[in-house]
């Protein structure tokens, strides 16, 4: 069995999370209603989706995993992106949390919604975990290469309310270990109460700012390795799989040298805005850039 967080941090973890409260990311639940999905789905299976969820999330396990580094996890990683941690480059992005079905059965417990130069939405998950990765990253490039991405059962189309559910969405794993979060708690044992009362700001902000770099540095390195997957089978011939009407569409993605010319892209994107050119461009803008550059730029 999992172990969960040492009890001696367990109620800096509670103060943590009662202080983190207004942080936290929207979620689908806060913008579409249980009626909705009845409409879309009916009322059987709806109900059937909602027993099997409680089903599972009866097991010991799963209790093990959400009550303790999971779902701290989550209210960490809530935190740090309204902190404006830069996990994902400079990208405008808004997340939000899946669906409770979504989460436990489709893998994703947040999607990105990131806004095109038309107007229109690209969409990306985010499987965010604690422990080993590897395994879920390498069945994520397995199932990649046989054309398998993620699905979503609840969720709406930004750009249209009757599209209801998303079909090959790329889905990326971020993961974090968990004894930076307990070395996060300890950090921060005594600077915030158990009832959530902050008594140690400096303390407080300097632990973040250790557990966000750390973060960061993980986020980048999966991401990198991720992305390059997603690359590696376009460029040998595997076409129109993220294709859609919600799904950024990567099928152009066939020869090397669109990196630099993404790469370009941005960093004439950075003179426009008077953005600092010499900051590196993060891996994940180049993956956006290139899917939302149009085919003008690309010939």
């Amino acid at each position: 069995m999992n172990e969960g967080i040492p009890e001696p941090l367990r109620p800096t973890r509670r103060g943590i999370e009662i202080a983190y409260r207004d942080a936290g990311i929207k979620k689908v639940e806060d913008f579409y209603s249980r009626d909705f999905f009845v409409q879309h789905y009916g009322e059987a299976s709806v109900a059937a989706d909602e027993k099997e969820y409680d089903n599972f999330h009866d097991r010991e396990a799963y209790q093990v995993d959400q009550t303790e580094h999971g779902a701290f996890l989550e209210t960490v990683f809530g935190r740090a992106h309204r902190l404006g941690a830069g996990f994902f480059g400079e990208a405008k992005i808004r997340l939000l949390k899946t669906y409770r079905y979504d989460d436990v059965f489709r893998g994703v417990d947040y999607v990105a919604e990131f806004k095109k130069p038309d107007g229109s939405h690209a969409l990306f998950g985010f499987d965010v975990t604690t422990g080993e990765t590897q395994g879920k990253v390498d069945d994520l490039k397995k199932r990649f290469e046989r054309g398998h991405l993620s699905d979503l059962k609840y969720y709406v189309d930004p750009d249209n309310q009757a599209n209801v559910g998303i079909q090959n969405m790329p889905n990326f794993i971020l993961g974090v270990q968990k004894q930076d979060l307990e070395k996060f708690l300890a950090q921060v044992e005594g600077a915030v109460t158990p009832s959530g009362q902050v008594r140690g700001a400096k303390q407080l902000q300097k632990a973040e700012a250790d557990l966000i770099a750390k973060m960061q540095g993980y986020f980048k390195a999966q991401l990198a390795e991720q992305t390059q997957a997603y690359w590696s089978v376009l460029k040998q011939g595997s076409q129109g799989l993220m294709t859609g009407s919600v799904a950024i569409d990567l099928s152009r993605l066939v020869e090397a040298r669109r990196y630099r010319e993404a790469h370009d892209y941005l960093a004439d994107h950075k003179k426009e805005t008077n953005q600092d050119e010499s900051k590196p461009v993060h891996v994940f803008e180049k993956f956006l850039t290139i899917g939302m550059m149009g085919e003008k730029q690309l010939n």
